[in-house]
Protein backbone atom coordinates (compact mmCIF):
# COMPACT_ATOMS: atom_id res chain seq x y z
CA UNK A 1 0.00 0.00 0.00
CA UNK A 2 1.30 3.45 -0.93
CA UNK A 3 1.12 6.12 1.82
CA UNK A 4 -1.00 9.14 0.94
CA UNK A 5 -1.66 12.25 3.02
CA UNK A 6 -5.00 13.56 1.83
CA UNK A 7 -6.97 16.60 2.96
CA UNK A 8 -10.68 15.95 2.37
CA UNK A 9 -12.94 18.99 2.06
CA UNK A 10 -16.31 17.38 2.68
CA UNK A 11 -19.25 17.99 5.01
CA UNK A 12 -20.49 14.38 4.88
CA UNK A 13 -18.64 11.76 6.93
CA UNK A 14 -20.33 9.06 4.87
CA UNK A 15 -19.08 10.49 1.58
CA UNK A 16 -15.60 10.90 3.08
CA UNK A 17 -15.67 7.22 4.05
CA UNK A 18 -16.55 6.30 0.45
CA UNK A 19 -13.56 8.30 -0.78
CA UNK A 20 -11.22 6.59 1.68
CA UNK A 21 -12.51 3.15 0.68
CA UNK A 22 -11.92 3.97 -2.99
CA UNK A 23 -8.39 5.14 -2.21
CA UNK A 24 -7.67 1.85 -0.45
CA UNK A 25 -9.01 -0.08 -3.47
CA UNK A 26 -6.57 1.93 -5.62
CA UNK A 27 -3.65 0.74 -3.46
CA UNK A 28 -3.24 3.73 -1.14
CA UNK A 29 -2.94 3.80 2.64
CA UNK A 30 -4.45 7.21 3.37
CA UNK A 31 -3.73 9.46 6.33
CA UNK A 32 -6.45 12.07 6.21
CA UNK A 33 -8.20 14.99 7.79
CA UNK A 34 -11.73 16.08 6.96
CA UNK A 35 -12.64 19.80 6.98
CA UNK A 36 -15.75 21.65 5.91
CA UNK A 37 -15.08 25.30 6.80
CA UNK A 38 -12.61 27.92 5.63
CA UNK A 39 -10.97 28.26 9.05
CA UNK A 40 -10.52 24.49 9.44
CA UNK A 41 -8.99 24.18 5.98
CA UNK A 42 -6.64 27.09 6.57
CA UNK A 43 -5.54 25.55 9.86
CA UNK A 44 -5.00 22.15 8.24
CA UNK A 45 -2.76 23.66 5.55
CA UNK A 46 -0.77 25.61 8.15
CA UNK A 47 -0.21 22.75 10.57
CA UNK A 48 0.48 19.76 8.32
CA UNK A 49 1.79 18.83 4.89
CA UNK A 50 -0.45 17.10 2.35
CA UNK A 51 0.00 15.18 -0.86
CA UNK A 52 -3.39 16.00 -2.36
CA UNK A 53 -6.71 17.74 -1.71
CA UNK A 54 -10.06 16.17 -2.57
CA UNK A 55 -12.98 18.55 -2.30
CA UNK A 56 -16.73 18.37 -2.58
CA UNK A 57 -18.08 21.16 -4.73
CA UNK A 58 -21.07 22.38 -2.75
CA UNK A 59 -21.42 22.41 1.04
CA UNK A 60 -23.75 24.41 3.29
CA UNK A 61 -21.17 27.08 4.22
CA UNK A 62 -18.24 26.27 1.95
CA UNK A 63 -17.45 25.33 -1.66
CA UNK A 64 -14.66 23.97 -3.79
CA UNK A 65 -14.11 27.46 -5.22
CA UNK A 66 -13.62 28.85 -1.69
CA UNK A 67 -11.17 26.03 -0.95
CA UNK A 68 -9.26 26.74 -4.16
CA UNK A 69 -8.95 30.41 -3.20
CA UNK A 70 -7.49 29.50 0.19
CA UNK A 71 -4.97 27.19 -1.50
CA UNK A 72 -3.98 29.93 -3.96
CA UNK A 73 -3.67 32.55 -1.20
CA UNK A 74 -1.21 30.33 0.65
CA UNK A 75 0.84 29.81 -2.50
CA UNK A 76 0.83 26.02 -2.21
CA UNK A 77 1.26 23.71 -5.18
CA UNK A 78 -0.98 20.72 -4.36
CA UNK A 79 -3.19 18.66 -6.68
CA UNK A 80 -6.80 19.73 -6.15
CA UNK A 81 -9.51 17.31 -7.29
CA UNK A 82 -13.20 18.11 -7.13
CA UNK A 83 -15.47 15.15 -6.37
CA UNK A 84 -19.13 16.07 -6.56
CA UNK A 85 -22.52 14.49 -6.92
CA UNK A 86 -23.82 17.49 -8.82
CA UNK A 87 -21.71 20.02 -10.67
CA UNK A 88 -22.38 21.63 -14.01
CA UNK A 89 -19.74 21.08 -16.63
CA UNK A 90 -19.20 24.79 -17.20
CA UNK A 91 -18.71 25.25 -13.44
CA UNK A 92 -16.20 22.41 -13.36
CA UNK A 93 -14.32 23.87 -16.33
CA UNK A 94 -14.29 27.27 -14.60
CA UNK A 95 -12.87 25.67 -11.46
CA UNK A 96 -10.12 24.04 -13.47
CA UNK A 97 -9.24 27.39 -15.01
CA UNK A 98 -8.55 28.83 -11.57
CA UNK A 99 -6.51 25.90 -10.29
CA UNK A 100 -8.45 22.65 -9.96
CA UNK A 101 -6.65 19.74 -11.59
CA UNK A 102 -9.64 17.54 -12.36
CA UNK A 103 -13.22 16.80 -11.38
CA UNK A 104 -14.92 13.45 -10.78
CA UNK A 105 -18.58 12.65 -10.34
CA UNK A 106 -19.36 10.73 -7.15
CA UNK A 107 -21.07 8.09 -9.26
CA UNK A 108 -17.79 7.37 -11.07
CA UNK A 109 -15.22 7.07 -8.25
CA UNK A 110 -13.26 4.40 -10.13
CA UNK A 111 -11.50 7.31 -11.85
CA UNK A 112 -10.18 8.57 -8.53
CA UNK A 113 -7.17 6.23 -8.24
CA UNK A 114 -5.80 6.83 -11.78
CA UNK A 115 -6.39 10.60 -11.50
CA UNK A 116 -4.51 10.77 -8.19
CA UNK A 117 -1.63 8.70 -9.60
CA UNK A 118 -1.41 11.03 -12.62
CA UNK A 119 -1.54 14.21 -10.52
CA UNK A 120 1.07 12.99 -8.04
CA UNK A 121 3.39 12.13 -10.92
CA UNK A 122 2.89 15.57 -12.48
CA UNK A 123 3.47 17.21 -9.10
CA UNK A 124 6.74 15.29 -8.71
CA UNK A 125 7.76 16.42 -12.20
CA UNK A 126 6.93 20.05 -11.42
CA UNK A 127 8.94 19.95 -8.21
CA UNK A 128 11.88 18.33 -9.95
CA UNK A 129 11.69 20.94 -12.70
CA UNK A 130 11.63 23.77 -10.14
CA UNK A 131 14.59 22.19 -8.34
CA UNK A 132 16.59 22.01 -11.57
CA UNK A 133 15.61 25.56 -12.49
CA UNK A 134 16.62 26.73 -9.01
CA UNK A 135 19.98 24.98 -9.33
CA UNK A 136 20.51 26.51 -12.76
CA UNK A 137 19.59 29.94 -11.42
CA UNK A 138 21.99 29.50 -8.49
CA UNK A 139 24.77 28.43 -10.88
CA UNK A 140 24.03 31.43 -13.10
CA UNK A 141 24.22 33.75 -10.07
CA UNK A 142 27.46 32.07 -9.03
CA UNK A 143 28.83 32.51 -12.55
CA UNK A 144 27.85 36.17 -12.61
CA UNK A 145 29.44 36.68 -9.19
CA UNK A 146 32.62 34.96 -10.40
CA UNK A 147 32.70 37.21 -13.47
CA UNK A 148 32.13 40.25 -11.28
CA UNK A 149 34.94 39.21 -8.93
CA UNK A 150 37.25 38.58 -11.87
CA UNK A 151 36.45 42.02 -13.26
CA UNK A 152 36.96 43.55 -9.82
CA UNK A 153 40.26 41.73 -9.45
CA UNK A 154 41.44 42.95 -12.85
CA UNK A 155 40.35 46.49 -12.01
CA UNK A 156 42.08 46.27 -8.64
CA UNK A 157 45.31 44.99 -10.17
CA UNK A 158 45.18 47.79 -12.70
CA UNK A 159 44.59 50.44 -10.05
CA UNK A 160 47.28 49.10 -7.72
CA UNK A 161 49.77 48.80 -10.57
CA UNK A 162 49.08 52.39 -11.57
CA UNK A 163 49.31 53.72 -8.01
CA UNK A 164 52.53 51.78 -7.31
CA UNK A 165 54.07 52.88 -10.58
CA UNK A 166 53.70 56.59 -9.85
CA UNK A 167 55.88 56.77 -6.71
CA UNK A 168 58.32 54.20 -8.11
CA UNK A 169 58.77 56.36 -11.22
CA UNK A 170 59.44 59.43 -9.07
CA UNK A 171 61.87 57.53 -6.83
CA UNK A 172 63.83 56.11 -9.76
CA UNK A 173 63.84 59.38 -11.67
CA UNK A 174 64.95 61.39 -8.64
CA UNK A 175 67.75 59.00 -7.72
CA UNK A 176 69.09 58.64 -11.26
CA UNK A 177 68.98 62.39 -11.76
CA UNK A 178 70.71 63.00 -8.41
CA UNK A 179 73.46 60.61 -9.49
CA UNK A 180 74.12 62.61 -12.66
CA UNK A 181 77.17 64.83 -12.89
CA UNK A 182 76.90 68.55 -12.54
CA UNK A 183 73.82 68.60 -10.25
CA UNK A 184 73.91 71.31 -7.59
CA UNK A 185 73.64 70.29 -3.93
CA UNK A 186 70.35 72.14 -3.51
CA UNK A 187 68.87 70.31 -6.48
CA UNK A 188 70.18 66.96 -5.23
CA UNK A 189 68.57 67.61 -1.84
CA UNK A 190 65.23 68.44 -3.50
CA UNK A 191 65.43 65.28 -5.61
CA UNK A 192 66.09 63.16 -2.53
CA UNK A 193 63.21 64.82 -0.70
CA UNK A 194 60.96 63.98 -3.66
CA UNK A 195 62.18 60.38 -3.54
CA UNK A 196 61.60 60.19 0.22
CA UNK A 197 58.07 61.59 -0.15
CA UNK A 198 57.25 59.05 -2.86
CA UNK A 199 58.72 56.30 -0.69
CA UNK A 200 56.29 57.33 2.06
CA UNK A 201 53.42 57.10 -0.43
CA UNK A 202 54.58 53.68 -1.59
CA UNK A 203 54.89 52.44 1.99
CA UNK A 204 51.40 53.76 2.75
CA UNK A 205 49.85 51.85 -0.15
CA UNK A 206 51.59 48.64 0.88
CA UNK A 207 50.64 49.07 4.55
CA UNK A 208 46.99 49.52 3.57
CA UNK A 209 47.08 46.42 1.38
CA UNK A 210 48.68 44.36 4.16
CA UNK A 211 46.18 45.50 6.80
CA UNK A 212 43.25 44.85 4.46
CA UNK A 213 44.59 41.37 3.71
CA UNK A 214 44.98 40.62 7.43
CA UNK A 215 41.47 41.89 8.19
CA UNK A 216 39.90 39.75 5.47
CA UNK A 217 41.76 36.67 6.73
CA UNK A 218 40.81 37.43 10.38
CA UNK A 219 44.50 37.76 11.19
CA UNK A 220 44.46 41.42 12.22
CA UNK A 221 46.14 41.53 15.64
CA UNK A 222 45.74 44.69 17.72
CA UNK A 223 48.60 45.26 20.22
CA UNK A 224 47.36 47.82 22.71
CA UNK A 225 49.63 50.11 24.69
CA UNK A 226 49.20 53.60 26.20
CA UNK A 227 49.41 56.11 23.34
CA UNK A 228 49.24 59.89 23.37
CA UNK A 229 46.85 61.09 20.66
CA UNK A 230 48.43 64.56 20.59
CA UNK A 231 51.87 63.10 19.90
CA UNK A 232 50.59 60.76 17.18
CA UNK A 233 48.60 63.54 15.49
CA UNK A 234 51.66 65.84 15.40
CA UNK A 235 53.86 63.00 14.15
CA UNK A 236 51.49 62.21 11.27
CA UNK A 237 51.03 65.91 10.46
CA UNK A 238 54.82 66.40 10.24
CA UNK A 239 55.11 63.42 7.86
CA UNK A 240 52.39 64.84 5.62
CA UNK A 241 53.69 68.41 5.63
CA UNK A 242 56.56 67.22 3.48
CA UNK A 243 54.04 65.96 0.91
CA UNK A 244 51.91 69.09 0.82
CA UNK A 245 53.29 72.53 1.54
CA UNK A 246 50.17 74.11 0.03
CA UNK A 247 47.85 73.05 2.85
CA UNK A 248 47.79 74.14 6.49
CA UNK A 249 47.71 71.15 8.86
CA UNK A 250 46.29 72.08 12.25
CA UNK A 251 46.45 69.77 15.28
CA UNK A 252 43.94 70.79 17.95
CA UNK A 253 44.31 67.94 20.42
CA UNK A 254 44.65 68.48 24.19
CA UNK A 255 48.02 67.39 25.57
CA UNK A 256 48.03 64.22 27.64
CA UNK A 257 44.91 62.80 25.98
CA UNK A 258 45.86 59.13 26.10
CA UNK A 259 44.20 55.83 25.30
CA UNK A 260 45.22 52.17 25.12
CA UNK A 261 45.49 51.33 21.44
CA UNK A 262 47.76 49.94 18.74
CA UNK A 263 50.11 52.85 18.05
CA UNK A 264 50.99 51.88 14.49
CA UNK A 265 47.31 51.29 13.56
CA UNK A 266 46.19 54.63 15.05
CA UNK A 267 48.96 56.28 13.00
CA UNK A 268 47.66 54.44 9.93
CA UNK A 269 44.07 55.63 10.58
CA UNK A 270 45.11 59.26 11.05
CA UNK A 271 47.50 59.11 8.09
CA UNK A 272 44.78 57.81 5.78
CA UNK A 273 42.21 60.34 6.98
CA UNK A 274 44.59 63.31 6.85
CA UNK A 275 46.01 62.31 3.47
CA UNK A 276 42.45 62.01 2.18
CA UNK A 277 41.57 65.44 3.61
CA UNK A 278 44.58 66.96 1.85
CA UNK A 279 43.54 65.38 -1.46
CA UNK A 280 40.06 66.86 -1.30
CA UNK A 281 40.93 70.28 0.12
CA UNK A 282 41.72 73.23 -2.17
CA UNK A 283 45.21 74.72 -2.34
CA UNK A 284 45.80 76.71 0.82
CA UNK A 285 42.91 75.00 2.62
CA UNK A 286 43.04 73.87 6.24
CA UNK A 287 43.06 70.28 7.46
CA UNK A 288 42.24 70.15 11.17
CA UNK A 289 42.72 67.22 13.54
CA UNK A 290 40.89 67.42 16.87
CA UNK A 291 39.95 65.09 19.71
CA UNK A 292 37.79 65.07 22.82
CA UNK A 293 36.77 62.67 25.52
CA UNK A 294 33.13 61.57 25.68
CA UNK A 295 32.03 59.19 28.44
CA UNK A 296 34.01 55.96 28.01
CA UNK A 297 35.67 56.73 24.67
CA UNK A 298 37.71 59.27 22.72
CA UNK A 299 36.27 60.96 19.66
CA UNK A 300 38.88 61.94 17.09
CA UNK A 301 38.04 63.96 14.00
CA UNK A 302 39.73 65.09 10.80
CA UNK A 303 38.10 68.03 9.03
CA UNK A 304 38.87 69.16 5.50
CA UNK A 305 37.94 72.30 3.60
CA UNK A 306 36.81 70.62 0.41
CA UNK A 307 33.55 70.56 -1.52
CA UNK A 308 31.82 68.19 0.87
CA UNK A 309 30.19 64.83 0.24
CA UNK A 310 26.61 64.11 -0.74
CA UNK A 311 24.48 61.78 1.37
CA UNK A 312 24.45 59.26 -1.50
CA UNK A 313 28.26 59.17 -1.64
CA UNK A 314 28.59 58.99 2.15
CA UNK A 315 26.77 55.65 2.14
CA UNK A 316 29.48 53.97 0.03
CA UNK A 317 32.63 55.71 1.25
CA UNK A 318 33.90 52.96 3.54
CA UNK A 319 33.54 50.13 1.01
CA UNK A 320 36.53 48.70 -0.82
CA UNK A 321 37.72 50.41 -4.00
CA UNK A 322 35.18 53.23 -3.65
CA UNK A 323 36.47 56.63 -4.74
CA UNK A 324 34.62 59.88 -5.16
CA UNK A 325 34.47 61.21 -8.69
CA UNK A 326 36.14 64.60 -8.87
CA UNK A 327 36.60 67.07 -11.67
CA UNK A 328 40.39 67.15 -11.17
CA UNK A 329 40.77 63.36 -11.30
CA UNK A 330 42.13 62.79 -7.80
CA UNK A 331 43.88 59.41 -7.72
CA UNK A 332 43.88 56.54 -5.26
CA UNK A 333 42.79 52.91 -5.14
CA UNK A 334 39.90 53.43 -2.74
CA UNK A 335 41.42 51.44 0.13
CA UNK A 336 42.23 54.08 2.73
CA UNK A 337 38.79 54.54 4.27
CA UNK A 338 37.99 50.83 4.09
CA UNK A 339 41.21 50.06 5.96
CA UNK A 340 40.33 52.76 8.52
CA UNK A 341 36.98 51.08 9.13
CA UNK A 342 38.61 47.68 9.72
CA UNK A 343 41.25 49.12 12.07
CA UNK A 344 38.78 51.22 14.07
CA UNK A 345 36.33 48.32 14.45
CA UNK A 346 39.20 46.02 15.47
CA UNK A 347 39.75 48.45 18.39
CA UNK A 348 36.06 48.25 19.28
CA UNK A 349 35.30 51.72 17.96
CA UNK A 350 33.21 53.15 15.14
CA UNK A 351 33.84 55.50 12.22
CA UNK A 352 31.56 57.84 10.27
CA UNK A 353 31.48 61.03 8.24
CA UNK A 354 29.47 64.22 8.59
CA UNK A 355 29.29 66.54 5.60
CA UNK A 356 27.22 68.85 3.48
CA UNK A 357 28.00 69.66 -0.15
CA UNK A 358 30.04 72.85 -0.32
CA UNK A 359 30.91 72.81 3.40
CA UNK A 360 33.73 70.32 3.65
CA UNK A 361 33.67 66.96 5.42
CA UNK A 362 34.63 65.74 8.89
CA UNK A 363 35.58 62.12 9.48
CA UNK A 364 35.11 60.93 13.06
CA UNK A 365 36.27 57.77 14.76
CA UNK A 366 36.13 56.56 18.34
CA UNK A 367 38.55 54.59 20.50
CA UNK A 368 37.29 53.01 23.75
CA UNK A 369 39.02 54.15 26.91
Amino acid sequence: MKPLKVLIVEDSEQDAALLLRELQKAGYSPVYRRVDTASDMSNALDTASWDIIISDHSMPSFSSLDALQILRDKGLDLPFIIVSGQIREDTAVGAMKIGANDYIMKGNLKRLGPVIERELEELANRRQRRKVEGELEAKEEELQLTKKMEALKDEFIGMVSHELKNPITVIMGSIYTAMSEGIAKEEVRQLLEDAASSTESLAGIIDNLLDLSRAQANRLVIKKEPVDIDQIAHYVADKLKGKSAIHRLVVDVPQGLAVKADRLRVERILYNLMENAIKYSPHGGDVVVFARQEDDHLVIGVKDSGMGISVKDQARLFARFERLETADGIGGIGLGLNVCRHLVEAHGGSIWVESEPGKGATFFFTLPL
